[in-house]
């Protein structure tokens, strides 16, 4: 289950935090308040927020030094500067240093939401490609150390453990050409049962892994569509497979 984004209003006046609260009830997020910066501050160790809110006007810390205390705290929070029309230029002056957006006080609700979807919308697909950037560079990585290194058996596992941590994979084969018979065997498997490894044989050109090894292109298998695609007519079905991805791994040249 993925955790509701965390978003904090930051305002004075007591009301309005009442107000945004009752708004936003029935949104799946965890909202926080806090009066002034300091609470503020002291919410956003003890959270990892999201979100913040904060009013531009606030005696005390006011909303600039709030907002860069909580940057401070948080560099990944995305923060809006709420204002009212007079401090418009403050407010312009804070997206310069990294404030999200501005937004004029009374707040419109509906604009508050579409606010916070578009926000929510930005990070996951910020996180989704960090996730992936995150994959690539280790896959690179492991076919680095393959084509550099000449203590390949030791390695292997390490190699292949680590791929399937970072994917976060059930399951996950490194198989090689046996060029005496043109056949793929297993070399190293995890999470698969060892007799299923030990009797796992593809002939080149035959089934998926074949067909990867003889084209030299990576390939992604979504739910069982093997039993449609034309190529994999013949392939060994998988239905419990939800995907799959198969990459061809470079050693000196060779694949």
């Amino acid at each position: 289950m993925e955790l509701l984004p965390n978003i904090l209003f930051v305002d004075d006046d007591t009301d309005i935090l009442e107000l945004y609260h009752i708004a936003l009830q029935n949104e799946a997020i965890n909202i926080y308040t806090a009066s002034n910066g300091f609470d503020a501050c002291k919410t956003a160790e003890e959270y990892k927020l999201d979100i913040a809110f904060i009013d531009l006007m606030m005696p005390g810390l006011n909303g600039i030094e709030t907002f860069t205390r909580l940057k401070d705290i948080n560099p990944d929070i995305d923060v809006v500067m709420l204002t009212a029309y007079g401090s418009v230029e403050t407010a312009v002056e804070a997206m310069k240093k990294g404030a999200y957006d501005y937004l004029h006080k009374p707040l419109e609700i509906d604009r508050l939401k579409t606010t916070i979807k578009n926000i929510i919308q930005k990070r996951q697909l910020s996180f989704n490609l960090d996730k992936k950037i995150a994959e690539l560079s280790a896959i690179h990585e492991a076919t680095r150390i393959l084509s550099s290194t000449t203590d390949f058996d030791d390695l292997a596992s390490v190699i292949m453990g680590t791929i399937v941590r970072v994917m976060h994979a059930d399951e996950g084969l490194l198989m090689l050409l046996d060029e005496a018979v043109d056949e793929l065997y297993v070399k190293i498997g995890k999470g698969i049962n060892e007799e299923i490894i030990r009797q796992r044989r593809t002939k080149m050109g035959e089934d998926v892994a074949g067909w990867v090894l003889n084209n030299n292109e990576p390939l992604l298998m979504t739910g069982n569509n093997t039993a449609d695609d034309p190529r994999f007519i013949n392939a060994v079905k998988h239905p419990e497979v939800i995907s799959s991805i198969y990459v061809p791994f470079q050693v000196r040249d060779k694949v």
